[in-house]
C-alpha cells in the first residue's frame, strides 16, 4: 500500500513539474514584448481542474505499475 503511494506521488510531482515547465517554455517562444505597456512580474495562475487532471494520470501511472501477477496468468 505504502509503495503504490510513493510510487503516485513520485509520479504526480514529475508530471507536475513537467507541466510547469513545458507551459513555461510555451509562453516564452510566443511571447512578444510590448515596450509600451508596463511589465507585471510574479503572477501565480493556480488551475485546480489541471492538477485533479494531472493528479489523475499520476494514478493511473501508479496503478499501471503494479499490475496484480494473478491477473495476468488467467
Amino acid at each position: 500500500m505504502m509503495k503504490k503511494y510513493f510510487v503516485f506521488l513520485i509520479s504526480f510531482i514529475l508530471l507536475y513539474f513537467i507541466f510547469q515547465i513545458g507551459s513555461g517554455l510555451i509562453q516564452t517562444i510566443f511571447y512578444t514584448p510590448n515596450l509600451h505597456q508596463e511589465q507585471v512580474f510574479g503572477q501565480i495562475l493556480s488551475l485546480p481542474l489541471l492538477i485533479l487532471v494531472i493528479a489523475s494520470l499520476a494514478y493511473l501511472l501508479a496503478q499501471s505499475l503494479f499490475i496484480d501477477t494473478k491477473k495476468l496468468n488467467k
